[in-house]
């Protein structure tokens, strides 16, 4: 849902398939799911993208469930980094500890617990 309480929509034909996986897949009691993920070769990110780390749709793009956006460690995307400097300037961030390590993903679709990783 969006802010305002509507449906939050993707083209999922505009996503570049050279740099991310489209993947539909069946699941019992929902029907068919999108998985939209970077391929393990993406390394370098557009703002624009990070919120398709791990995005799950509905075949005409209604999206069901998105996972924490892409982010990035200090000093690797300077464009983050002089948010995070500002808001650290201005007293206003809170950091939690980064553990690396598989991220698994719960949501519920029309009542369904739908498990997935990036």
């Amino acid at each position: 849902m969006g802010a305002g309480g509507g449906t939050v929509r993707v083209n999922l034909g505009d996503i570049n398939r050279e740099e991310f996986v489209v993947e539909p897949r069946h699941h019992e009691g929902i029907g068919t799911l999108v998985l939209v993920r970077p391929k393990k070769n993406k390394h370098r990110w557009g703002q624009h993208e990070l919120w398709l780390r791990s995005l799950l749709c509905r075949e005409d793009g209604e999206v069901v469930s998105c996972g924490f956006p892409k982010f990035f460690n200090h000093g690797e995307d300077p464009a983050s980094d002089i948010i995070t400097e500002a808001g650290l300037a201005g007293g206003n961030v809170l950091m939690t500890e980064k553990v690396d390590g598989s991220l698994v993903i719960r949501s519920v679709v029309d009542g369904v617990v739908v498990l997935r990783t990036r």
